[in-house]
C-alpha cells in the first residue's frame, strides 16, 4: 500500500501583525532608551528621579502639541505633560521650558499609529518602573508618581491593539516603523540632552 505523506507545513508561517514588525524594527533603539531614560540609582537618589522626569516632560510636551494638531481623537494618545508637571512640582523641582520640537512629516494614519504605538507601549515600561520603585523605597520615602501611576495611556494602549494585531500592507509597515523610529531617535535625543555632565550629580 502506497504511503501518503502528510504535507510539511513547517514552513507554513501565518501573516506577521503590525505590532510584531514594529518591535522587531525597533528593538535596538528600544533596549538603548530604556538604558538612557532610567534612574541609576535604582530610584533612590532623588536627582535622578528629577532628571528622569524632566527628560520625559520635555520629550512629551512637543509630540503631544504634534498629536493634537494632526491626529484623530482615536489616534491621539492622552497627555502625561501635566502628570509629570504635577510629580516635578511635589518634588520641589522646576517645570523645564519648552526647547524641543517635534512633527512627523507623514501625518497619514500608518505613521500616526507608529507614533501611537510608541507612546501607548510606554505604559508597559512605567508600570514595570513604579513596581521598580515600590520594592526598591520605603513607603514613606517613595517619591510622588503620578505619571508612572497613570492608567489613562494603558487604556489607550488597550484601543489601539486591534489596530496593530493584524497584518498592513509592506509600505504602510514601513511608514509606521519610520515614524516609531522617529518617537524613539527624539526621546533619545532629548535624554542625550538633560543627561548630568561627568562628575556632576
Amino acid at each position: 500500500m502506497k504511503t501518503t505523506l502528510a504535507p510539511d507545513r513547517s514552513e507554513e508561517r501565518l501573516p506577521r501583525t503590525l505590532r510584531l514588525q514594529l518591535r522587531e524594527a525597533t528593538a535596538a533603539l528600544h533596549d538603548r532608551l530604556d538604558t538612557a531614560m532610567r534612574p541609576p540609582e535604582d530610584w533612590r537618589s532623588r536627582g535622578d528621579y528629577i532628571r528622569f522626569l524632566t527628560a520625559q516632560y520635555e520629550a512629551r510636551v512637543p509630540i503631544e502639541e504634534w498629536f493634537g494638531k494632526v491626529a484623530p481623537a482615536a489616534l491621539t494618545p492622552p497627555e502625561q505633560s501635566p502628570l509629570l508637571a504635577q510629580d516635578l512640582e511635589a518634588l520641589g523641582a522646576e517645570i523645564p521650558v519648552q526647547r524641543f520640537e517635534f512633527a512627523l512629516a507623514d501625518q497619514g494614519t500608518p505613521g500616526l499609529i507608529g507614533a501611537a504605538w510608541v507612546l501607548a507601549g510606554s505604559s508597559l515600561g512605567n508600570r514595570a518602573m513604579l513596581h521598580d520603585m515600590r520594592r526598591a523605597l520605603p513607603d514613606n520615602d517613595r517619591w510622588p508618581a503620578a505619571f508612572l501611576g497613570d492608567t489613562a495611556m494603558t487604556e489607550f494602549w488597550q484601543a489601539l491593539r486591534p489596530r496593530i494585531e493584524e497584518p498592513c500592507a509592506f509600505q504602510d509597515e514601513e511608514i509606521a516603523a519610520r515614524a516609531a523610529a522617529c518617537i524613539f531617535d527624539h526621546f533619545l535625543t532629548v535624554a542625550r540632552m538633560t543627561r548630568p555632565k561627568v562628575g556632576t550629580r
